[in-house]
């Protein structure tokens, strides 16, 4: 089932055909915090997914060099291309240095720890990096 819908109450959202619950609680629910993760997530990984097989048809990681499973050059422009693209769709403004320097540390922090698919990794940390912020979720 999609996320929206099988979080839909934790949301702040009424589901008057299963529980009965016709108007939003009012509170936050106590699992919110997870289910925005989740939703981050899973919109991450199938991001990622797609964008890998589409090559040079992506549509956010567009452009990314890779050698086999890993990012050709982290302090390359593309990378921060990537980031910029992230912080543009999910913030609506231009990236700050700090954020595009700790992304790129990301990329060989994840690199160094000898994981398969770095490049894949990386995707994935700076995608739900970006739209699990704080800026991302409550502004």
């Amino acid at each position: 089932y999609p996320c929206l819908s099988v979080h839909n109450v934790a949301l702040g959202g009424v589901d008057p055909y299963g529980p009965g619950l016709y108007e939003p609680s009012g509170v936050t629910a106590v699992t919110t915090p997870l289910v925005v993760e989740r939703i981050a997530w899973s919109a991450c990984s199938q991001r990622v997914d797609k964008d890998l097989v589409a090559g040079v048809n992506a549509v956010v990681f567009r452009g990314l060099p890779m050698t086999g499973p890993k990012l050709t050059n982290p302090d390359g422009p593309e990378v921060t291309a990537i980031v910029g693209e992230l912080t543009h769709r999910v913030l609506a403004r231009e990236p700050y240095t700090n954020e595009v320097a700790t992304y790129v540390k990301l990329a060989k922090d994840i690199e160094a720890t000898g994981t398969a698919e770095p490049a894949r990794e990386w995707m994935l940390s700076v995608c739900f990096a970006v739209l699990s912020s704080t800026e991302a979720v409550f502004y």
